[in-house]
């Protein structure tokens, strides 16, 4: 394979992993949007700590075949550093925060998903944020 076929191959795999994203944020702004009402039963700071990375987790589930093929390439290259792919590809990122975790924080962060697995986590989580510390004071 020629220089230019292969970075050719880079960019093509890798825009589709991130067309795969795209399309797995749409799915998610279809949902109705997670309220504060859902969570009033967790503390606020578990909220802010499991959110986002709940959100990370949802689209890369979704994403995960288009994801796997350009981490492969990538990887198959062998030019990548670990760093660099953690910034690319949101699996690499989440393992490294959620390694991080202990057992009741996974248990917690789980619970607070299924709690809201048919609600969307694309909107706007500042404003909820803040709602729930409202509510808990």
């Amino acid at each position: 394979m020629s220089p230019i076929q292969a970075n050719a191959d880079d960019t093509v795999l890798y825009d589709k992993y991130v067309d795969a994203v795209k399309q797995c944020i749409e799915v998610e702004n279809a949902k109705e949007d997670v309220s504060s009402k859902n969570l009033d039963k967790f503390n606020t700071l578990d909220i802010r700590e499991y959110l986002l990375l709940i959100k990370n987790i949802r689209i890369q589930n979704c994403s995960g075949l288009e994801e796997v093929r350009a981490l492969s390439h990538d990887l198959n290259k062998g030019d990548m550093e670990l760093s660099i792919l953690k910034n690319k590809y949101l699996s690499i990122y989440i393992a490294g925060r959620v390694d991080s975790f202990s057992n009741e924080d996974l248990k917690v962060m789980k619970e607070i998903d299924l709690l809201i697995a048919d609600k969307s986590l694309e909107g706007d989580l500042v404003t909820l944020f803040d709602e729930l510390e409202q509510n808990q004071r």
